[in-house]
């Protein structure tokens, strides 16, 4: 009697066991499909960016010094067309020259961006830069391995200046800006 009694006792403590764990299965797959969601719609959001995202980054008086600037320029100079909108070039893995030209310049594995890295680790659209004024803002796109500037993983927008390195994967990007005279 005390043996079909403790049979029973550890038939149903398995089955406890065995009900807990497909409750927690089924919890981390909605957790997965809850994170995968939220992932999309944010990867959907992130093209959004204007320039009013990076006026934080600029202080009021470096706005004002800025036009002071480039009405200075536009004085002295008979383009003022590359005055608007300036470019810079980065060079991929010390090999190729590819110029900036644009307000926004993507990155990633999809033939859509303006640079094309296929590599595993690279996201679909992995990081941006944008151009505001004279100057040029790095961007994480909520990327899967993150985008590093100079050796640290970029954890907010960074302003780039000349020389700085872009490393995406084990791709090395060198940013280099053109500076006007």
């Amino acid at each position: 009697m005390e043996s079909i009694v403790a049979s029973e006792i550890i038939f149903y403590i398995a089955l406890i066991i065995l009900v807990l764990i497909l409750i927690i299965l089924i919890l981390l797959v909605l957790v997965y499909i809850l994170l995968k969601k939220s992932y999309s719609v944010q990867k959907t959001n992130r093209q959004n960016y204007d320039a009013e995202d990076i006026s934080f980054f600029v202080s009021d008086n470096e706005n004002s010094h800025n036009s002071e600037e480039t009405k200075r320029k536009d004085k002295n100079s008979n383009s003022v067309e590359l005055q608007k909108h300036p470019s810079a070039y980065i060079f991929l893995n010390n090999q190729k020259k590819i110029r900036i030209n644009s307000e926004e310049f993507f990155v990633g594995f999809s033939k859509a961006n303006d640079l094309v890295i296929s590599e595993p680790g690279v996201s679909q659209t992995h990081c941006k830069i944008k151009s505001t004024g004279n100057e040029f803002y790095l961007f994480d796109l909520i990327s899967q391995t993150g985008t590093f500037l100079n050796g640290k993983k970029l954890l907010r927008t960074r302003e780039l200046n000349d020389w700085d390195e872009i490393r995406i994967g084990n791709t090395l990007l060198v940013f280099r800006k053109i500076q006007y005279i």
